[in-house]
């Protein structure tokens, strides 16, 4: 069987541990059906990984490389395609011997490479503040339940991290930056910039979820204007012409991923 170039995407966190996109009660569906539809409409083979669920890094990769070694063939090459936390996953997949051969370019969107900011306060939560987070379980937030899965965003635990999965020699990294203005961002991220702290001078500097600093991660690819779901194609902006803003952007990133990907090819 001839081998081929799978684009190989990797998702963001979901405290539910499924493949949806959620905000608390919301179900926005299939977190990767807008993005693999579009890249498999401009000729690209789409690999989604399934079911990593919501633990460790380290779980959720493992269960990654099951789904590759099981369902793509051997002699396939590998470009991953992260976004938030799958981007860190993709970096870790570079690190498993039996994939690194394979694997031809990562690439990354949105991704926390440097820590979430707010995730110290989060944690302080879970002591400060029960009435705030016992009415987050009904939403599916039980921080008591996953502080460590949190503590893995630190700036800290990211430091570790770095020093742990380095860049390897040979493997091209790249990332796509999301930077948008607060009336361009989505309602759920409105409403956690209100409840969240703002760490840093240049926090507004961000996907509304992952400051700008902590997203560049090798060559910077492109600088877009999406908020941290809009990277997939999701668009919960409450005026129309900045949803339509953001799909103009999403369809930029789409041209972009083409090309970078082209390029290897």
């Amino acid at each position: 069987m001839a081998s081929k170039t799978q684009i190989v995407l990797l998702r963001g966190l979901n405290t539910y541990g499924d493949d949806n996109l959620r905000f608390g009660l919301l179900n926005l569906g299939d977190f990767y059906q807008h993005i693999s539809k579009e890249l498999e409409a401009k000729g690209l083979s789409v690999f989604c990984v399934r079911n990593m669920g919501f633990e460790s890094l380290e779980a959720m990769t493992e269960r990654a490389v099951y789904q590759i070694k099981e369902k793509l063939q051997p002699q396939d090459s590998l470009i991953l395609v992260g976004q938030s936390t799958g981007g860190l996953i993709a970096r870790m997949l570079a690190h498993n011997s039996g994939l690194k051969p394979r694997i031809k370019a990562i690439y990354t969107m949105g991704t926390p490479h440097r820590g979430f900011f707010g995730a110290e306060k989060i944690l302080d939560w879970t002591d400060s503040k029960p009435l705030l987070v016992g009415s987050l379980k009904l939403f599916n937030y039980n921080l008591n339940l996953k502080k460590d899965i949190i503590r893995q965003f630190t700036e800290e635990s990211l430091q570790q991290f770095n020093s742990s999965y380095p860049d390897l020699y040979g493997i091209p990294y790249g990332s796509f930056i999301c930077n948008a203005d607060k009336d361009q961002w989505s309602l759920p991220f409105r409403v956690l910039d209100r409840v969240l702290p703002k760490q840093t001078k240049d926090h507004d500097t961000s996907d509304g979820l992952i400051h700008v600093e902590s997203q560049k991660w090798g060559q910077e690819i492109a600088n877009l204007a999406l908020d941290h779901i809009g990277t997939m194609g999701f668009f919960l902006q409450p005026k129309k012409e900045h949803k339509n803003a953001a799909r103009r952007e999403f369809n930029r990133l789409l041209d972009r991923i083409h090309l970078s990907i082209r390029d290897i090819m």
